[in-house]
């Protein structure tokens, strides 16, 4: 074990002095949630009591997409394909430009996490995590020291102007890292460990807000946990009504009516509130109007 934390602990002090099922309830309900439409949450400001000479859609930046929400199967396929030629040719991090395609750095990022001395922390999506897998160790050699200490600097370059899905994966590996440095030194690494939460957050938003399924559940998860500081069950509520609204399965729509139920009477107010005027947003705007489920 002492090992496992030294292993850890220098792998942290490298990289930040060079670069810095949750549960169900079965309760079923008559709330129906069917739209066409989605919310999307963006920077939701603090909640405070709503003034009716302002428009909470804009208050609270919550913008109704009509879009239906799409998921990254297809992106993970590319990610493979992409993979499967690193395997015939080790000269791709040397060759990698500053505008890369999100392919490719998420491909490149899933080998250097492999190889990183924190890899058994790092987030991949399933089918990408089995297809490295079946690599030799042997390419590790092939990958610059810089990467296999630091991987996410393969995502950091192009996280504002990448792919939802690269979004996404930077910003569910951002909080990996937060963990592990406050595993490191709690006190010491506050400060770090809440700028890297907050990027997280940030990242994550804007992932969702291209209308990706998975980055919805990243955000409605962390909400819930307490992922990005402290738990704030009403947005965790928001995003997964969202999630509800396109998939229509049990679990969605068991997980809307677990929050709901979580929720303080202010939390439900301000959450009611904020569909319902959102609602008639859309209709204003000659969309597709997001039902109010209570």
């Amino acid at each position: 074990m002492k090992i496992v934390f030294l292993v850890i602990g220098s792998f942290l002090i490298i990289y930040f002095t060079q670069d810095i099922l949750w549960p169900v309830q079965t309760a079923r309900s008559n709330n129906a949630v069917a739209s066409s439409a989605t919310i999307i949450v963006k920077n939701i400001s603090a909640v405070d009591t709503p003034n009716s000479n302002i428009d909470i859609c804009e208050r609270h930046k919550v913008e109704v997409l009509v879009t239906p929400m799409k998921d990254r199967l297809h992106f993970e396929s590319e990610v493979n394909q992409y993979l499967e030629k690193i395997s015939l040719s080790h000269g791709q991090f040397q060759s990698l430009e500053p505008d890369a395609p999100s392919v490719q750095r998420i491909a490149l990022f899933s080998l250097a996490s492999h190889c990183s001395p924190a890899a058994e922390y790092y987030k991949l999506p399933a089918s990408i995590e089995a297809t490295v897998d079946n690599f030799s160790s042997k390419i590790c050699r092939s990958i610059p020291s810089e990467y296999r200490m630091a991987p996410l600097k393969l995502l950091r370059a192009a996280s504002k102007d990448g792919s939802p899905e690269l979004k996404l994966a930077y910003a569910e590996n951002l909080l990996v890292e937060a963990q592990l440095l406050e595993f490191v030194n709690r006190l010491k690494t506050r400060r770090q460990v809440e700028e890297l939460r907050a990027e997280a957050e940030q990242v994550g938003r804007e992932a969702a807000g291209s209308g990706l399924r998975e980055a919805f559940l990243f955000m409605t998860k962390h909400y819930e946990s307490g992922g990005f500081g402290l738990p704030d069950l009403k947005r965790s509520y928001l995003y997964a009504i969202a999630v509800a609204d396109q998939t229509k399965t049990v679990e969605s729509v068991e997980r809307v009516n677990y929050l709901y139920q979580s929720m303080t009477a202010t939390e439900v107010s301000s959450a009611r509130e904020i569909i319902s005027q959102c609602k008639s947003a859309s209709r204003d705007g000659g969309s597709s109007a997001y039902r109010n489920p209570f």
